[in-house]
């Protein structure tokens, strides 16, 4: 009787047990995440921390070197260079569990633009005509740039089913003002005072020009794999 008991006693802790298992869902994991987008091409490696709830970490990466010769009549050579880097530390929120995120987090952000030129004829700066030797200018931006954004894809959650799963994402990257830097060397060396002054009242003229650019759009897609 005893024996009979345990037995009862037995299939009726595994059936309410099987029943627990059923509920509790797909458990955390961790994925790595292929991407491509307006920041570059790069990664991330997302950490499952609860069920609605990951942390992401990533980067992004992309270096384009371009050089003309001969452009114009007035301008012998152009170079310019896109060299984009960003780390990134974001939190990810699910309200449902799903594939469906709002992130938000920081990234440091080393992107920069630059621009060179050699002209053969002379360059109009700050209105006033200067022969010049050659003309540089960079453009960077402040280190650390907050973000906040949405978009979809749970790599931080383990699925029976598949491995696999799509990402996208949609926000903003909070960047600063940009910070100009122009450079002009003189032909003619005893100018090149007057040549300082024009470029630093022509860097300030841009520096306004450009400040709507101190939000930066992120726009990306990727796939991702599910441990």
């Amino acid at each position: 009787m005893v024996v009979v008991v345990a037995v009862i006693s037995g299939n009726v802790a595994l059936a309410v047990g099987a029943d627990v298992t059923a509920k509790a869902g797909p458990a955390e994991g961790v994925g790595i995440t292929a991407k491509v987008g307006t920041l570059g091409f790069g990664g991330d490696l997302t950490i499952g921390l609860m069920d609605q709830l990951n942390v992401r970490f990533g980067f992004n990466y992309l270096n384009l070197d371009i050089k003309k010769d001969d452009v114009t009549s007035r301008v012998k050579e152009i170079s310019s260079a896109i060299d984009l880097k960003t780390v990134s530390a974001l939190l990810d929120w699910h309200p449902t569990g799903m594939g469906f995120r709002i992130s938000a987090g920081g990234m440091l952000n080393k992107n920069r633009l630059a621009l060179s030129a050699i002209p053969n004829d002379t360059v109009k700066i700050d209105d006033m005509e200067f022969t010049v030797d050659r003309l540089d200018g960079e453009i960077t931006f402040k280190d650390f740039a907050p973000y906040v954004g949405i978009g979809y894809g749970n790599a931080g959650k383990q699925d029976k089913d598949t491995h696999w799963r799509f990402s996208f994402d949609l926000g903003a990257m909070f960047q600063g003002e940009p910070t100009v830097k122009l450079s002009a060397t003189a032909s003619d060396p005893s100018v090149q005072p007057a040549l300082d002054q024009a470029v630093e009242a022509e860097k300030k003229d841009k520096e306004d020009t450009i400040k709507a650019f101190k939000i930066y759009p992120v726009l990306s897609f990727g796939l991702s794999y599910v441990f």
